[in-house]
Order: C-alpha cells, then sequence, then structure tokens
C-alpha cells in the first residue's frame, strides 16, 4: 500500500519566466502500489512516456492549500468544485497534470487514477484507469515530502518570499485545538481556513454534545445544516441506550466477533469492503449457515429511537458484550436486520465504545456495510439462487435471505455476479 513521488530536477525552457516555476522545473513519476499513475502517450513523439516534465511548485501549492482535505475529507463532492480539491488536475499553472483523485477514509485512502482525452494543444493522454489503496500515513509523508523538497530547492536556488512557504509555515504553526477545528472542518467536505470558518460556532456546540468516541462519524456524516438537532439526536440516543441496561454475554456474538478480528488480522493491505466480505464469510462459516440459508435472529439487542434522517442508527458497545443498537421507531425488519448486521462489524472492536452507523466513506463505514451485505446475503448463495429466481428476480431473492432489494443489487453490482 505504498506511494511515492519520484522526482528528478531538470533545465527549465528558456521561455519560463517565474522564478519560482524555472527553480522547480522537474521530471516527475508518480508511483501507487508499484504502478505508475503518470504513464502516457505522447502524441507528438508517438511514444509512451512514465514520467512527465513539470514544474514541481504548482503541486506543492496544491498540496499545501488542500493540506487538510487530502488528510481528512472523505465525503463525495456535491459540486465539481470540490473533486478538484482532491485531485491533482487542478494542480494547473498550464501543466497536463494526471487526474487523481484521493479520498482518505481513515488509516488508508482511496487513489483513482483516470484516463482523460487531452484538451486541444495538448499531446499528452495517462493511460487507465485504476484505484488503489495506500496508506494514509505513507500518502501524507509522501506529500509533506514533495513539499519539502520544493521549499529546499527554492533556497538552494536563492528564491525567497513564495506564497507557498508562508502558507507551509502557518500549518506547521497551529497548535492542537486549531489543527483539530482543522481536521473536523475538512471531514465536512469545508476548507478550514474560509467555509470551516462560518460554522465555527456550530461546530463547537456540536463538541460540548457529543461524547468523543462518536465525534469521527459524526462530522463524517453530519449535514452542516442540522448540525445541532442531529448532534442532540446522537447525545439524547446514547443516554437512551445506557438506559436500557448492559446487554449480557451472548456466545454467538462471541463467534462473529473473533472471525470478523482473525480476518482483519489476515487482510492488512486489502480495502474495507475485501475485508468486510471475509469476515462475513468467515462468521457465516462458523455459525454454520449455508451460502443459499437465511441467517437467523442477528446477535445483540435493538432499542427504538427518535427518527433522524441523517443516521441510519446509533450502536453503543460496551467491550466483551453483544453490541445494543438504536434503530429509529417503525424501521421495516429489513433494515432492521441490516442495520443489527452492520453493528456487529462495530461491535466486533475490542476496546468497545460508541460508534454511529452513516452512509460516510471512512474505513469503518464502508466495512461494516460490506460486512452486513455478506452476511446476509452471500454472494456465493445468490450466484446459485439465480438459476432459481432468475436475474431479474430481486424481491424474490431479497425475501429469501430477509434483506431489501438494494442489498440484493448492491451484492450483485459489486461481485459482478450478472
Amino acid at each position: 500500500m505504498t506511494f511515492a513521488f519520484h522526482v528528478e530536477w531538470e533545465t527549465p525552457p528558456r521561455s519560463v519566466r517565474s522564478d519560482e516555476i524555472r527553480a522547480t522545473w522537474a521530471r516527475l513519476e508518480v508511483v501507487a502500489n508499484g504502478r505508475c499513475l503518470t504513464q502516457a502517450d505522447d502524441k507528438d513523439t508517438r511514444s509512451v512516456r512514465r514520467s512527465i516534465s513539470v514544474s514541481l511548485y504548482p503541486l506543492a501549492e496544491w498540496i499545501a492549500y488542500n493540506w487538510w482535505l487530502l488528510a481528512s475529507d472523505s465525503r463525495k463532492p456535491l459540486a465539481n468544485g470540490r473533486i478538484d480539491r482532491r485531485n491533482m488536475r487542478s494542480a494547473g499553472d498550464g501543466f497536463v497534470w494526471p487526474n487523481i483523485e484521493f479520498v482518505p477514509t481513515g488509516s488508508v485512502t482511496l487513489v483513482s487514477a483516470r484516463a482523460v482525452e487531452p484538451l486541444e494543444g495538448q499531446s499528452l493522454r495517462f493511460q487507465g484507469s485504476e484505484e488503489f489503496w495506500v496508506d494514509s500515513a505513507e500518502l501524507r509523508k509522501a506529500f509533506s515530502g514533495l513539499v519539502d523538497m520544493v521549499i529546499r530547492r527554492l533556497d538552494t536556488e536563492k528564491v525567497f518570499g513564495s506564497h507557498l512557504v508562508e502558507e507551509w509555515k502557518r500549518l506547521a504553526a497551529l497548535d492542537q485545538d486549531e489543527a483539530t477545528f482543522c481536521e473536523i472542518a475538512a471531514r465536512l467536505g469545508l476548507d478550514p481556513f474560509s467555509e470551516g470558518i462560518d460554522i465555527a460556532e456550530s461546530i463547537e456546540e456540536a463538541f460540548s454534545l457529543l461524547e468523543p468516541d462518536v465525534m469521527g462519524d459524526f462530522f463524517d456524516a453530519v449535514a452542516t445544516s442540522s448540525f445541532k438537532n442531529d448532534a442532540e439526536w446522537v447525545g439524547e440516543t446514547l443516554v437512551a441506550i445506557r438506559a436500557d441496561g448492559v446487554v449480557s454475554n451472548d456466545d454467538q456474538f462471541a463467534v462473529v466477533a473473533s472471525s470478523i478480528n482473525e480476518e482483519r488480522v489476515r487482510h492488512p493491505n486489502s480495502s474495507p469492503s475485501e475485508v468486510g466480505y471475509a469476515g462475513a464469510r468467515k462468521a457465516r462459516e462458523r455459525l454454520e449457515v449455508a451460502a443459499g440459508e437465511r441467517v437467523g435472529d442477528i446477535p445483540g439487542r435493538v432499542v427504538s429511537a427518535q427518527p433522524n434522517t441523517t443516521f441510519a442508527g446509533a450502536g453503543l458497545v460496551l467491550s466483551g458484550h453483544s453490541p445494543l443498537t438504536a434503530i429509529p421507531r417503525d424501521a421495516p425488519p429489513n433494515r432492521l436486520r441490516f442495520t443489527s448486521a452492520r453493528a456487529l462489524w462495530h461491535g466486533s472492536i475490542p476496546k468497545g465504545g460508541a460508534f454511529l452507523l452513516s452512509k460516510s466513506s471512512a474505513v469503518m463505514q464502508q466495512a461494516g456495510r460490506a460486512f452486513a451485505a455478506e452476511f446476509l446475503a452471500p454472494a456465493e448463495g445468490l450466484e446459485l439462487l439465480v438459476e432459481k429466481f432468475g436475474p431479474d428476480g430481486l424481491e424474490e431473492l431479497a425475501g429469501h435471505y430477509g434483506v431489501s432489494t438494494w442489498v440484493i443489487d448492491y451484492q450483485i453490482r459489486n461481485h459482478r455476479l450478472w
């Protein structure tokens, strides 16, 4: 799960006038998990290139000005402007950058490279469309290493007073409270130093209403328009769960939890979904539920809660016990089963604690959704049953496994069953 920039300094073309651009002219190669993401067809030379000749100054500026979003914004963008802030092509300054988007999801980051046809007058077409999971800490190290390299190059070439240096100094000077605010703003999909300032009071208010365990899940998914109501709902629901009492040890949950944690250890470099699928298969195997059979009662207990538009439910997990999960009142049975299955994934965390179930792209949320889908409606079973129900029998398959048609469709698409 590696990521690296390979740089070789070059002499710039004579036409380049900007001091920063001239000083940082280089040949750049971007590599993720051993695959070259800057490999491109060069129309002018009719050849394939692994690297591009560019100035690294605009790339370093893009990293510095979007540092917090690159580190913490896992949200699906609502507008093109937001997705550009996480995409290397927006480094701009007239250079043809590869179309590489970075979506941080916690301990790992999804790196998506996309082939894009060159615009008129451009000669490079970057090859292939691939996705890679890379270690987030290593990616941040690569980003900061490139910025530091560019700043050292500016010093060596006696180019002083650049905007990049000032921005990098500002980031380094942030205290812990300021850094925490920047991270939270980025988790909301906002630039901390502009858009985040506008809702600083709402963030502080949410802080006062929430427990530390649930803050990450909350800020990854909450709508900025409903901060207070959602924070109050989370706080009140957690109080209600605890008041319902501590659940007793559950042997069936212990089997599921041990299966999940074994697969977490066995697949340290896999995507969140793959780890979730593996945990579900192991759990079904140990519970002796065949792929074509429906799982019976889900381990754990469920309590009803007031409806909420943002979160599917709030799960409170006590270490060594089965999960106690809050689900909005009048939730249909298939939603209750899916939410309860998601709670198993979160409930298996050895340290215990409180967790929110949301639609965010965070690692735990992705893995939990994948686990629940595979645990309730395994791909192997669907592949067998399609002969009985046919490829259009979503309703029948959903009824067979006690899930919604969305879960069946999710499994079909993600496992490419038919």
